[in-house]
């Protein structure tokens, strides 16, 4: 299918801003469909990224609503095996991500010319805006209550406690090492908008906190003894395992008990209660024991989104069949923002992923493709609204 570069960077504008037509959109799903196998299309995508020089958060697209678009059986259009549908699917999220960011390198080419020439920019950006955090702003508490703020604290030796030492990397992890003779607790916090931390504790399992999160761990695990740490919000574990000292998560009512495991735990105040998802190994929870893939939530366990429940930990706000409400809760931890409620109505529900990056007004515009809106006002709040038939 013969496209000019300059139609798929106008086809992509127009899908990504909900302006494109019918007839467009059409374009657009049939030239992806059935280029899907060719890989001078990967280069040329690539080539349009390279030109890419802005500094803006690239757009968020919807995966899930695109890719359905694209396999649709439109037209008589033959019935995809399961097998092969999964391997196109692979190969359409690799070209739409490439296809985005060639998309967001037009319009922001576009406005650099309208500039220029002097041309006002409509959708200026506005006076309430919030950017993304773009940094980390977590603490430590220490055990005989000082506080180290690790967003500027220099990289190297932080403190000692007795034989052990905290130490911050150049890549901003948080490391203890050394042995202790006496247990002694330290509590790691990270608030809302600020980018996760990660920290490795004295045995060498590793710990992510999301937003709006903490933890209370020992400084150094005594020998021969189990393992504890206290937490709040969300957190991925990567533990190191060790059958004469089981690794043990306090979180609301519950203990999650390692048994050679990686894991996030979500159990933010507000939420329907804390949710367990298994990436490896085995987790214990009460009488339960999780296999890889499930997910433990209320005495309950099912299958797990496991792309969905990493999201976070890999950049994304990640959203499957959640409501309006679910999904502010998430907004307003990273942004650190209120959320208002008025005559909300429930909706289709919200299914995908979108990039944490962005300014909150460009996010909002992304979800607004569904049917709700908002109103962003003064002191960091936002207002959702149902639009009126």
């Amino acid at each position: 299918m013969n496209i000019s570069k300059e139609r798929i960077n106008y086809l992509l504008q127009a899908w990504t801003s909900g302006k494109a037509s019918p007839t467009e959109e059409a374009e657009l799903f049939d030239y992806v469909q059935l280029s899907i196998h060719e890989t001078d299309v990967e280069n040329h995508i690539q080539s349009l990224v390279a030109g890419y020089t802005g500094k803006e958060a690239l757009p968020a697209v919807d995966w899930e609503r695109l890719y359905a678009k694209v396999l649709a059986n439109r037209g008589g259009a033959r019935v995809v095996p399961a097998r092969e549908r999964i391997t196109r699917m692979v190969s359409v999220a690799a070209i739409l991500l490439l296809v985005a960011a060639g998309g967001w390198w037009y319009v922001s080419y576009k406005a650099a010319k309208d500039k220029e020439l002097g041309i006002a920019q409509k959708n200026a950006p506005h006076k309430n805006d919030i950017s993304a955090p773009a940094s980390n702003r977590a603490t430590i508490q220490l055990a005989d209550g000082r506080i180290v703020h690790l967003d500027s604290a220099a990289n190297g030796q932080l403190a000692m406690m007795g034989d052990v030492q905290l130490v911050k990397l150049k890549d901003g992890q948080i490391v203890y090492s050394g042995k202790a003779n006496e247990e002694s607790y330290n509590t790691l916090t990270n608030p809302k908008n600020s980018q996760p931390i990660d920290i490795a504790l004295s045995d060498g399992s590793r710990v992510w906190l999301n937003a709006g999160s903490s933890i209370r761990y020992p400084v150094a695990f005594l020998s021969g003894k189990e393992r504890v740490v206290t937490m709040t919000g969300e957190a991925y574990f990567e533990v190191r395992h060790n059958e004469r000292a089981p690794f043990k998560v306090r979180v609301a009512n519950e203990v999650i008990e390692d048994l050679g495991t990686s894991f996030n735990v979500n159990a933010y105040p507000g939420e329907p209660g804390v949710k367990t998802t298994l990436i490896e190994g085995s987790v214990k929870i009460k009488k339960a024991v999780l296999q890889p893939g499930e997910q433990y939530l209320n005495g309950n366990i099912t299958a797990a989104n496991i792309e969905q429940a990493l999201a976070w930990k890999n950049g994304f706000f990640g959203f499957d069949n959640a409501d309006i409400r679910t999904v502010m809760r998430e907004i307003a931890r990273w942004y650190d923002v209120d959320v208002v409620f008025e005559d909300v109505k429930e909706g289709a529900p919200f299914q995908g992923k979108i990039a944490r990056g962005m300014p909150l007004e460009q996010l909002l515009k992304n979800l607004e493709r569904y049917p709700v809106r908002f109103r962003m006002e003064e002191n960091k709040r936002i207002v959702v609204s149902t639009p009126k038939p």
